[in-house]
């Protein structure tokens, strides 16, 4: 997962998911992740199209590396 360059401020070295796992507990942090899944897969056909889809796919991968216990997102991918 990549750091979105719109989401860069200066001085600032966590990107904004990152420091939502932070501020929530775990069932928290799964009901945000679990909501924006929900909220992309419905729009995706009028709004977003398959665009929505990869945002979905991201909030899942999320939600796979929090269970995990893995860093949220990795510069590495």
């Amino acid at each position: 997962m990549s750091t979105q360059a719109h989401y860069d401020v200066p001085g600032r070295e966590k990107q904004p998911i990152e420091l939502l796992r932070l501020g929530l507990n775990d069932a928290e942090f799964e009901g945000y992740c679990i909501g924006n899944v929900v909220k992309y897969l419905l729009r995706h056909k009028q709004k977003g199209g398959v665009s929505d889809l990869y945002k979905a796919r991201e909030y899942i991968d999320f939600l796979i590396r929090s269970n995990c216990r893995l860093p949220i997102l990795d510069d590495d991918e």
